[in-house]
């Protein structure tokens, strides 16, 4: 199913939001780039007015709502109302659920930056998995896509967590090897490519190993698909929806592949695809 204007326009407003949002901690000229504590209040208040955008204000933490004075957090209101209205409390409890992932693991990455370490490949994608936001994209899509899935299905299914994690995976990795010119240009260590050197591999040694966890990653998002697909034509009632799901999981990661190709952010719109689909780009 295709999102019609209004979900594509709520949906582009939150693409603008997470980069504007992560701007503010990530980037050299961002407000909390290098002010951990003034980060983490701004993690606070982010998640205060989410909550109050959809709907669940029981849960926020302050008193008195926190009425956002920073005008990236309270943009997000042009996000958070329609969801509200389109979404279960459960649906918003799950977009919640990968909010709350995004924001702490912003605030583990910070702190690796700010003390000038080099994470482990494992540190890496412990708080990578959450920064990359692919997540809470993935928590968007029944909107985006105007569908809706059995709650205990999304909930308890280890298939739907499987898929959402190799989907996350596949897109890091695809970024972290196509922007891998930009970041080195920026002076930026914080990727797979630079951490696997920094054990010893040669830069091509680094993308192989990337490529070929790539490939793991794919194979195992296709296991996890070819069984969920089965169970929903056994069970159509209780999967209703669930191969839609899993075709928007894809485009999420197809989708990022053909964008980072075609921009000319990366640096490799001008390299040479090969015959048999692989891409040779000179760092």
């Amino acid at each position: 199913m295709l999102a019609k204007h209004d979900e594509l326009t709520v949906l582009l407003y939150f693409a603008i939001w997470l980069f504007n949002w992560d701007d503010e901690i990530d980037e050299p000229t961002g407000s909390y780039a290098d002010d951990l504590d003034g980060a983490e209040r701004y993690r606070s208040q982010t998640i205060d007015f989410v909550l109050k955008s959809l709907g669940l204000q029981d849960q926020v933490s302050s008193t008195s709502f926190y009425r956002a004075q920073n005008k990236i957090i309270a943009s997000f209101k042009d996000i958070g109302e329609p969801l509200a209205r389109a979404y279960s409390v459960e649906q918003r409890h799950r977009f919640m659920g990968e909010l709350y992932r995004f924001m702490s693991h912003t605030k583990h990455e910070q702190d690796f930056r700010l003390r000038s370490e080099m994470p482990t490949i494992e540190e890496y994608w412990s708080f990578r998995m959450g920064t990359s936001a692919v997540g809470i994209v993935v928590a968007a899509q029944e909107y985006a896509m105007n569908i809706r899935i059995n709650d205990t299905v999304m909930r308890t299914d280890r298939r739907i967590n499987a898929i959402t994690n190799e989907t996350i995976i596949n897109i890091v990795i695809v970024n972290d090897l196509l922007s891998l010119k930009k970041e080195i240009s920026k002076g930026c260590i914080d990727s797979l490519v630079p951490i696997y050197c920094a054990i010893g591999m040669s830069v091509q040694e680094a993308i192989e190993t990337s490529v070929e966890a790539l490939a793991m990653s794919k194979a195992r998002f296709d296991a996890a698909a070819r069984s969920l697909r089965a169970s929903a034509q056994r069970e159509p009632a209780k999967y209703k929806h669930v191969s839609e799901w899993i075709d928007g999981c894809q485009t999420l990661c197809v989708g990022n592949l053909e964008w980072s190709l075609a921009t000319g952010r990366y640096g490799v719109k001008e390299d040479r695809v090969v015959s048999d689909g692989s891409i040779r780009f000179t760092l």
